[in-house]
């Protein structure tokens, strides 16, 4: 661990996002989910938040994973991209556009002096509807769940 100005920087921060009522946007919440439930140690938040929301929640940590939707139309429903903060072209298309965006909030974060995480990945789940109100995702989703936990757990460690 790293210390800054007398305190330590934590790992590893793992967020979920999306809006748990709106069918596949919900799907980064229901993934970080399924990682508590195999990793229950692991630190996890859930949220609805992408903006400037985040900077206090992210702020400490070395490392953040980020998973979230993304509708591209360019790849099936369930397929999942790994995404870094350069990939600024694909990072528009995040299916939760709340204004300020993740890499608009990192910079503001560090502009500020806070401690940025310096690694940040982010996975992406393609997703069909983001649009109709619904606690489950859509089949086509809901099927690749288990094995997109799967492959970020094998990243992760």
């Amino acid at each position: 661990m790293t210390l800054i100005n007398g305190s330590k920087l934590m790992p590893l921060l793992l967020m979920g996002i999306g809006n748990p009522i709106l069918t596949d946007d919900s799907v980064g919440i229901k993934i970080a989910r399924g990682i508590k439930a195999r990793m229950p140690d692991l630190d996890i938040v859930e949220t609805m938040e992408t903006g400037a929301g985040i900077m206090d929640v992210i702020a400490g940590y070395e490392r953040l994973v980020i998973i979230d939707s993304i509708k591209t139309g360019k790849e099936a429903a369930g397929f999942l991209y790994r995404l870094q903060l350069s990939d600024a072209g694909l990072l528009s298309n995040l299916s939760c556009a709340h204004g300020v965006d993740i890499i608009s909030a990192i910079r503001l974060g560090r502009t500020f002096g806070c401690e940025m995480p310096k690694m940040i990945t982010i996975y992406a789940v393609e997703i069909e509807d983001n649009t109709t109100f619904g606690e489950s995702c859509t089949l086509a989703v809901t099927e690749r769940i288990p094995s997109i936990i799967d492959e970020i757990l094998k990243d992760l460690y």
